[in-house]
């Protein structure tokens, strides 16, 4: 798929959190983030610039380095230098930086003492008492991490700013367009109403009978109209029969979880009861 300004938009934002754990210079840091956001706010489309031969310096903050370096996301997908800087500092350790009295010199003190890599780890060390041994830290300091920690509330949904939504939307309508079967596709809610931002996207699919990919609700609870299901097993199995498991898949749609089925989808064609 097409990276999209988002995308790049995060390889970046990654880039200032970790250069910033490493203690790196605050320019350095601070120019990844402007560009971050600079991509973040275009009304169109980076890869499409970069793609065309577009100088890409034109752009608010961007110059020859950070150039070189969005042409090499849109052409692979990743940066190499963000891959480095990963392979020496977990980017979990990222979210760590959100902690109330967390900043990047005490996130990095905290994974050398501690070897704490995630919000998991700290929590533990906290409650364990570990934290308050490690040098520059304390009581206090330990308590005001556990009380932030116990604090913390899930995260709302993001939402995306309408160009960032449509995007996402073509690359998933280019996708399910080359699937067997498909007839129609259409982007429906709040993207097709044109609304400033868009939590989720709405993508309605028909299809020809014989090629129908078939979802049998097995959650034991009834399910919606189009609610979404997480996918559990095959109902038809190559062992059971070889040439219905190839020309008519059939799925067990569960009810999802997070650890299961997060950042999965499932279209449904049909009511499922």
């Amino acid at each position: 798929m097409t990276m999209q300004n988002a995308d790049i938009a995060d390889i970046f934002n990654q880039m200032a959190d970790l250069l910033e754990i490493e203690g790196e210079n605050v320019f350095r840091v601070r120019a990844y983030r402007n560009a971050a956001r600079t991509v973040a706010d275009l009304p169109y489309s980076v890869s499409r610039m970069a793609a065309s031969a577009e100088s890409l310096t034109q752009l608010p903050g961007i110059g020859k380095d950070l150039a070189s370096k969005i042409m090499e996301i849109c052409q692979t997908g990743a940066l190499a230098k963000l891959k480095e800087l990963e392979a020496k500092t977990p980017p979990e350790l990222c979210r760590l930086l959100k902690i109330a009295n967390l900043g990047p010199k005490r996130v990095k003190a905290l994974q050398q003492a501690l070897g704490i890599r995630n919000l998991d780890d700290l929590k533990a060390a906290a409650r364990a008492g570990k934290i308050q041994q490690v040098e520059g830290f304390g009581v206090k300091t330990e308590q005001s991490i556990l009380e932030a920690l116990d604090a913390q509330v899930p995260q709302e949904a993001q939402r995306f700013k309408l160009f960032a939504a449509e995007q996402r939307a073509q690359d998933l309508v280019d996708f399910l367009s080359k699937a067997r079967g498909i007839e129609q596709i259409a982007v429906a809610g709040s993207l097709r109403r044109r609304k400033e931002t868009v939590g989720d996207l709405d993508i309605l699919v028909t299809c020809r009978d014989a090629d129908m990919v078939i979802v049998k609700n097995a959650s034991g609870a009834d399910r919606a109209r189009f609610e979404i299901l997480g996918i559990n097993t095959p109902v038809i199995t190559p062992t059971d029969n070889l040439d219905q498991f190839l020309n008519r898949p059939a799925l067990s749609g569960v009810v999802p979880t997070a650890a299961n089925h997060w950042g999965k989808f499932v279209v449904l064609a049909e009511p499922i009861r």
